[in-house]
């Protein structure tokens, strides 16, 4: 369980205790003993909302996510062909396409950790650009069903919203083009389309609660232009987990060399473009149409997120934000490959073989990691819990009520806590000393591992329960995991 996801089917739980839509129930910082609604606006709901009721039917919640994760896999892949093929590249480009795809490590990661509206997105988002290439004329009822689509395709993942929004900019912007013979009808509709998503995303959700869009310190538009540059990298290095790669080499936990990849994908967007550029050139007599949608989507996209990126949103250059932009792309420099003289098209076909290699072998490294990490009450992997914190849980937990509030260290954790009231870890925010906790419940149990016990970061926690007598905590361990208890 990833956490995102997890805060996801907090939320899931708290709606199954009579919590309104999409509101996650917390105790009340002001007051522990009594609780408090947020509206969770900073994901999508589809993470919970297909594999929770699978749940609620009588699955374990790790089985309910594999079967959303198996079927969501199964659509993006038939999706992604049936797009392919609709632009007339060839069966075999389409297959070589998906064969990339399906050997590289995005694809495995969800079958380790569930990752929610990644996986979801990948499953959806082909059908929605199959259906705005049927309903591109953009007639009354064909404007009203891509509206509902667009809708449709943030309800899987908020920023495939805004994807869908660059995917119907693309259809409608070569007729502003040229300017002496301006048809105005379909990009007035998509405006108009535009427009009512926004104002109903706006006020329907974004409004409601935080989200990534929104800044989280001063703007840094001097990193517009570089954002934008560093999107075509990304874009490509997003086909073949290349930016999962260098990540995973030069930012592990504790020896970590970098702590951002933008000099990287910078510097890696010279190669990029570059490739990108022949492929256009090599397709421009056969591909015209797709290269005019697929230019027009990049740029628009890309430029969005730069934007985001330069007003301070709360997102870090990677390769996750552009898959969808990498999956379009990923055939045409494909057709463009195979199609070449051997000197190009075995050097990348080698690279991308690499990478399979790299992507197949992550999924049995996860395999073998998962195999001896603890399993919870609700059967998924517990990827930050041990066998001892997971023991020292169920025991002190027996018995809990509503009147019980379990402090836990990430979301994760607090999925394993039913039927307690739980507060997640503040120091996930970096607020860790600086939040307080008021009130008094009935009883409270501080579940930690043994190092924050060691480096003295539990006494910053434990003072953070402002009414609770500090000399009274009663400490009990069990392996490598402490629960303090009062």
């Amino acid at each position: 369980m990833y956490t995102d996801p997890a805060y996801g089917f907090a939320v899931w739980d708290s709606m199954l205790r009579g919590a309104p839509f999409n509101t996650i129930t917390m105790p009340d910082l002001a007051d522990i003993a009594r609780d408090r609604n947020e509206f969770l606006a900073y994901w999508s709901p589809a993470q919970y909302l297909f594999a929770g009721p699978l749940e609620w039917a009588g699955l374990g919640l790790g089985a309910a996510t594999n079967v959303v994760t198996t079927v969501f896999t199964a659509l993006g892949l038939v999706g992604w062909y049936r797009f392919y093929r609709s632009w007339n590249f060839p069966v075999a480009s389409a297959a070589v396409a998906l064969a990339i795809t399906a050997g590289n490590r995005y694809f495995a990661l969800p079958f380790g950790i569930y990752s929610g509206g990644e996986i979801l997105q990948f499953g959806a988002m082909p059908w929605f650009l199959l259906l705005l290439g049927r309903w591109s004329a953009l007639q009354r009822s064909e404007a009203v069903l891509v509206l509902a689509a667009i809708v449709g395709i943030a309800f899987f993942k908020l920023s495939g919203g805004l994807f869908a929004l660059c995917a119907l900019a693309a259809v409608v912007v070569w007729d502003l083009l040229p300017i002496t013979r301006i048809s105005w009808r379909r990009p007035l509709t998509a405006l108009g389309i535009a427009i009512a998503f926004g104002a109903a995303l706006y006020f329907g959700w974004i409004s409601r609660g935080e989200t990534a869009i929104q800044a989280r310190g001063a703007a840094n538009w001097g990193a517009l232009v570089p954002s934008f540059i560093e999107g075509w990298a990304a874009s490509v290095m997003g086909m073949f987990s290349l930016g999962d790669l260098v990540a995973r080499l030069v930012q592990q936990p504790g020896r970590q060399l970098l702590h951002s990849l933008d000099a990287i994908y910078l510097v890696a967007a010279v190669p990029a473009l570059l490739l990108l550029g022949w492929s256009a050139r090599r397709l421009r007599d056969t591909h015209a149409d797709y290269l005019r949608f697929a230019g027009a989507v990049a740029f628009f996209y890309i430029a969005a997120l730069a934007v985001i990126y330069g007003k301070g949103g709360q997102i870090i250059m990677e390769d996750r934000y552009y898959r969808p932009l990498a999956l379009i792309l990923l055939v045409g420099i494909v057709q463009a490959v195979v199609t070449s003289r051997p000197t190009i098209r075995l050097p990348l076909g080698a690279l991308a073989a690499a990478m399979m290699v790299y992507g197949i072998s992550s999924y049995v490294v996860r395999l073998q990691h998962n195999r001896h990490v603890p399993i919870g009450a609700r059967a998924f992997h517990q990827g930050t819990l041990t066998h001892d914190g997971l023991a020292l849980m169920k025991r002190e937990l027996a018995g809990a009520d509503r009147n019980t509030v379990a402090w836990v260290m990430m979301p994760e954790i607090a999925l394993e806590a039913r039927p307690a009231r739980v507060v997640v870890n503040a120091g996930v925010e970096g607020l860790l000393g600086i939040r307080k906790y008021k009130g008094r419940a009935g009883r409270v149990l501080v579940f930690v591992d043994n190092n924050m016990v060691q480096d003295g970061r539990i006494q910053i926690v434990l003072k953070s329960f402002v009414d609770y007598d500090p000399s009274k905590w009663v400490a009990t361990t069990l392996g490598d995991s402490t629960v303090f208890t009062q």
